[in-house]
């Protein structure tokens, strides 16, 4: 995959530099609060960047072509295994495009309507957060809204 098929799904590609990203869906919404105004590309995956219906993916990525920092957003109702099933696969099948991209870091972001309040002990939460360390980012899950600034 070249950068052309991220740019072929990429929402917000005639304004990159936009101060706020959100995506929305299931009642659950991610807010980047893009203070620094870096180029930020909204991607759409499930039904995008990723067409496929057999294979699990995540629905939105964020990338950050300005730090090579990326940001793999799943926006769920309740079932948070397997929004973790989801960004692992998105993960799995992208990481090696973004990375002969410059795109090195690796953030997850799951925003449910459910609370799990054991979810740090999901052997599979174990699993993708040690991936995402390996790469320097972070794993965030959160209720209805996750916000951030850059």
């Amino acid at each position: 995959m070249e950068k052309k098929d991220f740019d072929n799904h990429t929402e917000n590609i005639d304004y990159l530099k936009q101060s706020v990203i959100v995506c929305r869906e299931n009642k659950s919404t991610y807010k980047y609060n893009n203070k620094s105004q870096y180029c930020v590309a909204k991607i759409k995956v499930d039904g995008g960047l990723l067409p496929n219906k057999e294979i699990k993916k995540c629905d939105w990525l964020l990338v950050n072509w300005d730090n090579g920092v990326s940001y793999f957003i799943e926006l769920k109702g309740r079932d948070f295994r397997k929004a973790i099933e989801q960004i692992e696969s998105s993960i799995n099948r992208l990481l090696s495009d973004l990375s002969k991209l410059k795109v090195t870091v690796v953030n997850v972001r799951i925003v449910t309507t459910k609370t799990y309040p054991n979810f740090k002990q999901n052997n599979e939460y174990i699993k993708l957060n040690k991936q995402v360390k390996k790469t320097g980012g972070t794993f965030i899950s959160q209720n209805y809204l996750l916000e951030e600034t850059v």
